[in-house]
């Protein structure tokens, strides 16, 4: 069964504004990580820490994530580097390989 899109197409300025807020937020992951030692109770997903501590990892925009960020119980992901023009021209190369698929992108 395939689903049906309910709501409005959105435009590629609205895309790219909205990732642009994700990264402001330091989510810009599908997965966001808790605060080191905080809701370790039950089962779930966890990241470990350089020290070892472990920490709950959330589905963004889940029920847990939004009451763990209200309490102020997530971490911000690092902020994102900018591509140097040589990472930014190997990667607009004819032959550069597609990431996932390993195969020449279709031109």
């Amino acid at each position: 069964m395939t689903a049906r899109m309910t709501t409005a197409p959105i435009t590629d300025d609205e895309v790219v504004e909205a990732i642009s807020r994700r990264v402001a937020a330091g989510e810009y992951l599908d997965d966001i990580p808790g605060t080191p030692g905080a809701r370790l109770d039950g089962g779930g997903m966890f990241h470990q820490t350089e020290g070892g501590q472990l920490g709950r990892m959330y589905r963004r925009g889940s029920p847990e994530h939004l009451d763990a960020r209200s309490a102020g119980e997530t971490e911000r992901l690092p902020p994102l580097r900018v591509a140097t023009p040589a990472a930014v021209a190997g990667g607009e190369a004819p032959d550069a390989p597609m990431w996932a698929y390993n195969q020449p992108r279709p031109r």
